[in-house]
């Protein structure tokens, strides 16, 4: 299990930017294996394992679409929180085998 409390964005130095800090987090992973013999091994792995959306990531930058229907306006940039979400449910079997 992974727990990430939130966090300011980066760039937000002074701590007051009005989207607020990022939201903390968790995320269960799940992972086995299994020895079949000594050159053998299988496995397993999940990851996000209830498929859970977060952001592990956010920076305040300039939005330059800010025009009518969000057309570019290079003259009326807004300051705004980006943020980068985490990774989707994923799983993965596999064998892995050791040459003597």
């Amino acid at each position: 299990m992974q727990l990430v409390c939130n966090v300011y964005a980066r760039g937000d130095e002074n701590n007051q930017d009005a989207g607020g800090r990022v939201p903390g987090y968790g995320v269960l992973n799940l992972d086995s294996h299994y020895d079949v013999s000594k050159s053998l091994q299988l496995f397993a792995r999940i990851n996000n394992v209830f498929d859970r959306r977060y952001a592990n990531l956010g920076i305040l930058g300039d939005n330059y679409f800010t025009g009518p229907g969000q057309q570019f306006a290079p003259n009326q940039p807004q300051a705004e929180q980006f943020r980068g979400y985490g990774a989707p449910r994923g799983g993965w079997v596999g064998m892995q085998y050791t040459f003597e």
